[in-house]
């Protein structure tokens, strides 16, 4: 009995520890107060929630819907791959100050925004699918960059020494303090941006109406259609938290060492 009511005490508690069973409990509670808000909106911008899980089988059924979530993730599995070559390839030769002026230069693209260089990229890429994959790409890559130039740009200069008191030529010391050393921070900031990516599909999709779910989405929106509308938005939500869970796995697969340690 001591033992429940610590647990709950240090819920409230500044830096306190929280159980699994509080924890699915806080889950519950706040997912009631979710539920109790809808409710309360309902006739304003929300809708019933039977209507909008019976706008799921009129989406599949008659609206092909399952298309436009394949290409939107096509869209965001090609952005990613190849932002992540993009990133790696800037962010690792930024060990050499000759070619840090690039990374920083790329990196300051994110105050930007993909509507500032839409207009390039028709004329550079022209319209359809290479250009949403350009615009994603685009919007990933300036903050995945940013990201791995910090942490590779912050790497404390005694594992460099260290390293190299161990007799590693400046390659070995590469491969291991540059790239395994910070290979599990590599993944949390893909895993993070990749977020990011699949948040922006949705308006990379407006932008560039080839299909896709951001392109329905907004024809939903424009009919006013809010139940379908609502319902695609569970959708990008579900495959995000998917996207997520998959990537931290991929973490944990990848840099097990890291996730022992934690």
């Amino acid at each position: 009995m001591s033992n429940a009511k610590n647990e709950l005490a240090s819920v409230v508690r500044i830096n306190g520890l929280m159980g699994r069973y509080v924890q699915f409990g806080l889950y519950f509670i706040y997912l009631l107060i979710f539920i109790g808000l809808w409710q309360m909106n309902i006739g304003t911008a929300l809708r019933p929630f039977s209507e909008v899980f019976a706008s799921f089988s009129d989406l599949f059924l008659k609206d092909l819907f399952m298309n436009h979530v394949i290409e939107s993730i096509e869209l965001s599995l090609t952005a990613i791959g190849i932002s992540m070559a993009i990133t790696l390839v800037f962010s690792y030769l930024s060990t050499m100050p000759m070619f840090r002026p690039w990374s920083l230069i790329i990196s300051k693209g994110r105050f930007l925004g993909v509507l500032g260089i839409y207009f390039i990229f028709i004329v550079a890429f022209g319209l359809g699918f290479p250009l949403k994959v350009a615009l994603l790409t685009f919007g990933i890559t300036v903050f995945f960059l940013t990201s791995m130039y910090t942490v590779i740009t912050e790497i404390p200069q005694s594992r460099f020494d260290y390293a190299r008191s161990l007799g590693l030529s400046e390659i070995q010391v590469f491969w291991q303090v540059v790239i395994r050393g910070t290979a599990d921070q590599m993944l949390e900031s893909l895993r993070q941006n990749a977020a990011i990516g699949w948040m922006m599909i949705p308006a990379v999709e407006t932008i560039v109406k080839t299909g896709g779910i951001g392109d329905i989405l907004w024809d939903n929106i424009k009919h006013f259609d809010r139940g379908k509308a609502l319902a695609i938005m569970f959708v990008i939500i579900i495959i995000g938290i998917i996207q997520d869970i998959l990537l931290k796995l991929t973490q944990r697969v990848v840099t097990p060492h890291v996730t022992v340690k934690k």
